[in-house]
């Protein structure tokens, strides 16, 4: 019966492809008549927090709790998934629904395409691992790699660890990743808009300090209407 169910969904998806909310709810509805755990999102390593941490400091992205998102894995669309992002591991860990409980899973890397927490989107890069994707053209791609570092610290009465983020950035440009830690970095890729580039830095030092993602993404945006 599932697998006549699915035949139904999968030549309704071919069908409406073209329409990206009617292809999510027909996706919706084949992960809700065959369950989670029977499709590939069942298939990794069984999730056991190895950290024990201090109130308020973690290795996930954002918060230490699952959320809803998105994945694209083993050539497949799930949506409403319960996910988290280990920075330090570099890992996605879904929750998935049994009959019985509920149990966590790190999914197999080399087959997680992308996913989305919030209004984050990460794509897996054999080079890097998982960027989040702050700016994307026809022409340059913007990244930024979330890093948490993990530190051994002892209490009186326990072993515990520390996080610390210390974020890179990466330009993807003619399908090649560079690492970027100064403006000097951007000025060897794109050596035509070094003016652009420094009255840029000069004009929004402010914005740099106090957001370094928003003043990448503008500064991207700048350049790529100069390119055209």
């Amino acid at each position: 019966m599932k697998f006549f169910y699915f035949l139904i969904l999968l030549f309704s998806c071919a069908l409406f492809s073209q329409k990206n909310s009617n292809t999510q709810n027909l996706y919706k509805k084949f992960d809700s008549i065959v369950n989670l755990k029977n499709t590939s999102l069942s298939y990794g390593k069984v999730f056991i927090e190895k950290y024990r941490t201090q109130e308020n400091n973690h290795q996930y992205f954002d918060v230490n709790q699952f959320v809803i998102g998105e994945l694209s894995y083993q050539n497949q669309e799930f949506f409403d998934i319960k996910i988290k992002y280990d920075i330090t591991e570099d890992e996605l860990i879904v929750t998935l629904n049994t009959d019985f409980e509920n149990y966590s899973i790190i999914l197999e890397k080399a087959f997680v395409e992308k996913f989305k927490i919030k209004t984050k989107t990460f794509i897996n890069t054999n080079e890097f691992g998982f960027l989040e994707l702050l700016f994307d053209s026809n022409e340059i791609s913007f990244f930024k790699k979330n890093i948490k570092s993990k530190q051994k610290k002892e209490d009186k009465s326990y072993v515990y660890f520390k996080f610390s983020e210390k974020n890179q950035y990466y330009l993807n440009y003619k399908e090649v990743y560079y690492k970027i830690t100064h403006k000097k970095d951007i000025y060897k890729i794109l050596p035509n808009q070094k003016n652009n580039i420094s009255s840029f830095y000069k004009l929004n030092k402010e914005l740099m300090k106090n957001d370094f993602d928003k003043f990448y993404q503008l500064l991207l945006k700048s350049i790529v209407n100069n390119l055209k």
